[in-house]
């Protein structure tokens, strides 16, 4: 019987990260109620797509927030292939992000900020993001509707990263360009 290797450290890092994503998708399609953010569907199933990539952003690939509830044709376009003749989040990443953009502003500013960030993404980080993940988890499992909206609502808050701290952030990349 062939002895099983065991896996290195970053093999188990990246295990960790994943089920974190995959728990992140979970609460994101829950608090989304299986409604597309697109175009409003109930009757298509869902997906929940990263708004920021989760190759280019690792460090956000678990943020409930950066994920977007979409039915499966706004999501890939198609059931087994991306088609460019219907609009799809896959099929067109640059009208996507235009429409992130006019639909969900602060979110979509709030997220690109946080996309720069540098994050350390070792076994401490994705166990504490775990931690986080689980604790929310419970929280719902406990809420009434209205609770289940404002946890919605705190996850989707500014934060400290309030109105005043996106528009000094703008301002500053503005004086950059200048």
């Amino acid at each position: 019987m062939k002895k099983k290797k065991q896996k290195t450290e970053q093999q188990q890092v990246e295990a960790l990260r994943k089920r974190c994503v995959a728990k992140a998708k979970k609460i994101s399609k829950r608090l989304a109620k299986g409604i597309c953010a697109y175009c409003g569907a109930t009757n298509r199933v869902c997906h929940s797509h990263h708004i920021f990539s989760e190759g280019l952003h690792k460090g956000m690939s678990a943020d409930v927030d950066n994920f977007i509830n979409l039915c499966w044709l706004h999501h890939l376009g198609g059931l087994k292939f991306v088609s460019t003749k219907v609009f799809s989040f896959h099929g067109h990443p640059t009208d996507a992000t235009i429409w992130l953009e006019e639909n969900l502003p602060e979110r979509y500013q709030r997220l690109k900020i946080r996309s720069r960030e540098v994050f350390h993404l070792g076994m401490a980080y994705w166990s504490k993001k775990m931690e986080e993940l689980v604790e929310l988890e419970n929280k719902l499992d406990s809420a009434n509707e209205n609770e289940i909206n404002q946890i919605l609502y705190d996850e989707h808050k500014t934060g400290n990263l309030g109105d005043d701290a996106i528009e000094n952030e703008v301002n500053r990349i503005m004086e950059e360009i200048v």
